[in-house]
């Protein structure tokens, strides 16, 4: 998707997050297995994004199982 915004996208790097008061502020994230979560209070007027990553699996006896 193209950001049609006059503002730059901000990135959000895996395992992080950004919070802002900006108005206009397009924030991206790169999601592979990694789940992205947003935010906004729109009464206090800020807004987020977490970029979560997933953990891996433990052993190689079992499949990965997501969500269990």
């Amino acid at each position: 998707m193209k950001n049609k915004s006059k503002s730059p996208g901000q990135s959000v790097a895996s395992g992080s997050y950004v919070i802002s008061k900006k108005k206009n502020v397009i924030l991206e994230a790169y999601l592979g297995t990694c789940v992205g979560v947003t935010l906004c209070d729109r009464e206090a007027k800020v807004g987020g994004l977490s970029h979560f990553l997933l953990p891996e699996p433990t052993g190689l006896d079992e499949p990965f199982k997501a969500g269990v």
